[in-house]
């Protein structure tokens, strides 16, 4: 089980995305300005991506094997990539006919919806195929 000649390599693009993030990290710790109210629009942004793309790919791969529990997983990730979706959706300044979006919804009452649905859906979806088998 522990062969000592068995050794892990990590590939050269992984590295280089690894020292990307290292150095874009860094250098957002050494910028005077602490608050990052674009970046973390753009991270809810890809965090909704992310979700999105992963609910495809579960649903395909579910359609390819025939079998419930990607499905499920590609549900609980859709439903993430939804209420991702909204949270990111808040943070635009609305203006003109579209104004009192910004009026009728707190981003506050947004968070704790999807913080609460990135953890919930997964487990939900176990026990979901768990009960049908």
């Amino acid at each position: 089980m522990n062969n000592p000649s068995v050794r892990l390599v990590l590939p050269r693009s992984s590295a280089a995305v690894l020292i990307a993030f290292a150095l874009t990290g860094g250098a957002l710790i050494n910028i005077e300005r602490a608050d990052y109210p674009d970046l973390h629009t753009i991270l809810d942004t890809g965090v909704f991506l992310l979700a999105g793309v992963l609910g495809l790919l579960f649903w395909d791969m579910g359609v390819r094997v025939t079998r419930p529990f990607p499905r499920w997983i590609a549900v609980s990730f859709c439903v993430t990539a939804l209420l991702e979706c909204v949270h990111a959706l808040v943070t635009v300044e609305w203006f003109g006919v579209l104004a009192p979006i910004a009026k009728a919804v707190a981003r506050a009452a947004v968070v704790p919806v999807t913080a609460s649905d990135t953890s919930g859906t997964f487990p939900s979806a176990l026990c979901h195929v768990s009960r049908t088998r």
